[in-house]
């Protein structure tokens, strides 16, 4: 029995869901690995049985024949006579109309999932919808998706770090945000930066401003990794407009 070309043969049928997979769960050049497998696997094999479903409906449509006879044959293995003249009854041409099945599929999988994923973040419907939530819960935190008064204009980063067996806050705007392929935070990009040592915290709202508490860290991005950080505070921040006449 031969194994070799049924195995390659089932995997280019089902490659276009596993295309599909790779552009729709991917941010920053990365899979989005924290998505479960089973989910993923779920979605593979309902976008694979649609593409072959619409093509082969374009096909009948188009008037072309399919032999799948032929196709059934192939994906058996078995060393028969049947294999054989299956084998010798493959032309250029059909080789030719299967590789162009399966490319403009491959390349129709890869343009809606990254359709899709355009679409959802374009529109917002990752907001409107947990159902259309694709990334991760760290994206939607820092992105205010669920802030009741709506879309933030700043989001401030409070976050503890011990140094040297001593406790520090680091406060900051938040400019950007890495997350690793496992969907957690990999690294805070801050600006404005500034930091003081837990001890010196206030006792009351009317002791000391913050300028007299903290000290600016000199620079115009501090990096902070998330292995450091022992408690983070996110704070969102909306700015009013003033309208003069």
């Amino acid at each position: 029995m031969n194994i070799a070309l049924p195995a390659l043969l089932i995997f280019l049928f089902i490659l276009p869901g596993f295309i599909f997979n790779l552009t729709f769960y991917r941010t920053e050049n990365a899979p989005l690995n924290f998505i479960p497998l089973t989910h993923k696997a779920i979605v593979s094999s309902i976008v694979t049985l649609l593409l072959h479903s619409c093509w082969l409906l374009i096909i009948y449509l188009l008037s072309y024949q399919i032999n799948f006879e032929l196709i059934l044959v192939l994906i058996s293995g078995l060393q028969n006579e049947s294999f054989s003249s299956s084998i010798n009854s493959i032309t250029p041409n059909n080789l030719f109309y299967f590789c162009i099945y399966l490319f403009s599929m491959y390349v129709s999988a890869y343009c809606i999932g990254s359709s899709f994923r355009w679409c959802i973040k374009h529109f917002k419907l990752d907001k409107r919808s947990s159902i259309f939530r694709i990334d991760s819960p760290w994206y939607y935190l820092f992105k205010g998706y669920d802030w009741k008064e709506g879309t933030p204009d700043g989001v401030q980063i409070v976050a503890t770090v011990e140094i040297a067996k001593k406790g520090y806050l680091y406060l900051g705007w938040l400019d950007k945000f890495y997350l690793n392929n496992s969907g957690d935070i990999d690294r805070l990009v801050l600006t404005s930066a500034m930091r003081r040592l837990i001890k010196n915290d206030k006792k009351s709202p009317e002791d000391n401003s913050l300028l007299e508490r903290f000290y600016p860290i000199d620079g115009d991005y501090f990096v902070i990794p998330y292995k450091e950080i022992k408690s983070l505070n996110v704070q969102y921040v909306k700015i009013e407009e003033i309208y003069t006449t």
